[in-house]
Formats: C-alpha cells, structure tokens, sequence
C-alpha cells in the first residue's frame, strides 16, 4: 500500500512536518526489519555482560611461523 507524494506535499508549506509523521509511521516497520535482519543477542543468560561469545584467537602467529 501506497502513493506517491508530489513536490508541494514536500517542499510546501507543512512539508517537513509531514515528512516527520510519515517516518514515525514507518518505524514499527523498520524496527520489525532490523530485528529480523541483525536479531539481538539473548543476553538474559549471559553474566559476564561483555556480549562477546567469541573464543580467543590463541593461535595468531601460527601463520607467521609457518612463512619464515
């Protein structure tokens, strides 16, 4: 569902309030996007509080003894 708008319901008078009213519709929309594309972490069992579940990377300069 939609419509286009013209250039007077932009650039006329009111136009940046309703510009405004437009995005405030569309943010349950996005909020709804965001969560689906870049979903937060379930950090209600976490106790460190860091976020960071990655394990340390214990081996980095295995690669640079390997090439001299």
């Amino acid at each position: 569902m939609g419509r286009k708008l013209t250039d007077d319901e932009i650039v006329g008078v009111g136009g940046l309030e309703r510009v405004g009213k437009l995005v405030a519709n569309m943010v349950p929309f996005i909020t709804y996007l965001n969560s689906i594309a870049m979903p937060d972490d379930d950090t209600s069992d976490s106790s460190d509080g860091d976020g960071s579940d990655a394990e340390p990377d214990n081996d980095s300069g295995a690669a640079e003894d390997d090439e001299a």
